[in-house]
């Protein structure tokens, strides 16, 4: 298999678990907020426990807007960032469909969705989100590294820009040399 085929994979596994971690962040933050003993009782819901198909309702548009979100802001961008550059990426693009989904509670007024609902969805997103993308991570570069061996790279060109280019890599930590 490519390098390219192996990046499409491992994107493509990214979205699947991005989807199936949204839909298990949906319910498990309804049953946060409204039958986790603790968190009721510092925040009772005054209104009541509303019913599940309510909240199902509102399911397909939370996942579409966590995709667009995840789309816009750059989830699967064809490089591999950083553990902190990932993790300020994943708050950036959960605070962007957090103000989405608080937005659409706001004039869609069929059904008012609880506030608090979505605030816990945003809190529970981030670690959930960028564990399962750090693990991802992991298995690709090592699957690469196993199967494909470290890329290897010619340099053609005049012998003082080689050298150059050379000296460069060689000062570079992050990049093993071979000459």
């Amino acid at each position: 298999m490519k390098r390219k085929n192996i990046w499409y994979v491992y994107n493509a596994v990214k979205i699947l678990g991005d989807i199936v971690l949204s839909f298990a962040i949906f319910f498990l933050s309804y049953y946060i907020r409204f039958y986790n003993e603790i968190f009721t009782f510092i925040f009772p819901p005054i209104k009541g426990v509303p019913e599940l198909k309510f909240y199902n309702e509102f399911l397909p548009f939370y996942i579409l807007v966590m995709l667009f979100t995840y789309i816009y802001r750059g989830y699967y961008k064809k490089i591999l960032l950083d553990s902190m550059d990932e993790f300020v990426m994943i708050i950036s693009g959960t605070i962007t469909s957090g103000i989405l989904l608080l937005a659409v509670g706001f004039f869609y007024r069929a059904y008012e969705y609880s506030r608090m609902f979505i605030i816990i969805i945003m809190t529970t997103t981030v670690p959930l989100i960028y564990f399962w993308h750090q693990i991802v991570k992991r298995f690709y570069v090592k699957y690469v590294k196993y199967f494909l061996g470290k890329p290897k790279i010619g340099i053609i060109g005049e012998e003082d820009r080689i050298k150059t280019i050379r000296e460069r890599v060689v000062k570079n930590k992050t990049v093993k040399t071979y000459f």
